[in-house]
């Protein structure tokens, strides 16, 4: 194989693998993203990796639908308990890590210089998919090592509400999501966002925080509408007149989730 021309692209699915019974949206995407990635893996001129984070190094992330199948079979409370349990340690774990100085972990990143035995390289992309805004400060001294070998770091903004609209969420999660944003902002190369106008709001908000050669771009997430009947050609007789009636309004929608791993604490229309 000719490894001058051999692209490896490196998912980073660390919450999604920490927490695999969660399913919430962002965790959705990351495994669709991961499902339709990995079907391109036959092909002969690159391959794809799913990986997770741990404090200073990757590690493979196997299998990952049959691990959150495995988790989601809750037939006893013992088994319930023992989820709730892992979570806690684990959420614990994460808070502990991050009030470690990042420095500390200077010493062995900097000894991090390949995975799967593969040295580092401008062929390798990593792409952070998940929701890592919580992650240790090594994380971001990681991704500066990463960028010194060549890697394209890359990153999905699935939207920047903590930031515009703080109170809908907890304050805790305001202060993660801002810090993560607003300091990683000069590592990523390239920055995919799920609507046109999350591009826009992040253009707004993290301008002067991004590289001059920083690429912000997006892609439409959910049902692919432009396939769909145009609104104005629809019967309207066949819509519900409550629903007629605010066709013709400008409104904000607001969606909740029964999820309670959801960081909106509150709603208001």
């Amino acid at each position: 194989m000719n490894y001058r021309l051999y692209m490896r692209i490196l998912i980073d699915c660390t919450h999604t693998a920490t927490y695999p019974f969660k399913n919430t949206g962002i965790h959705r995407v990351v495994r669709q993203i991961a499902n339709e990635l990995l079907l391109t893996k036959p092909l002969q001129d690159f391959e794809i990796v799913l990986v997770k984070f741990d404090g200073y190094k990757l590690i493979q992330v196997d299998d990952l639908n049959n691990k959150i199948e495995k988790k989601h079979n809750k037939f006893s409370d013992y088994t319930a308990l023992i989820t709730r349990l892992s979570t806690f340690f684990k959420k614990a774990k994460n808070k502990i890590s991050r009030l470690i100085p990042a420095s500390f972990f200077n010493r062995r990143i900097s000894k991090v210089d390949k995975f799967m035995k593969r040295t580092f390289s401008s062929n390798d992309i990593y792409l952070i998919a998940d929701a890592n805004w919580d992650l240790p400060g090594s994380y971001y001294i990681f991704l500066k090592k990463l960028k010194s070998y060549g890697v394209s770091i890359n990153i999905i903004c699935y939207d920047l509400i903590p930031i515009k609209f703080p109170e809908y969420c907890s304050n805790e999660f305001v202060k993660v999501f801002k810090q993560f944003y607003f300091e990683y902002a000069d590592c990523f190369d390239k920055v995919i966002c799920i609507s046109e106008k999350s591009a826009e709001d992040y253009q707004e908000i993290l301008g002067s925080y991004q590289r001059e050669d920083q690429v912000v771009t997006h892609f439409k997430l959910g049902c692919d509408y432009i396939k769909m009947e145009p609104l104005e050609n629809l019967d309207l007789e066949l819509i519900r007149p409550e629903i007629r009636k605010i066709l013709g309004y400008q409104f904000i929608l607001v969606g909740g989730s029964i999820v309670t791993g959801k960081q909106i604490g509150r709603a208001h229309v």
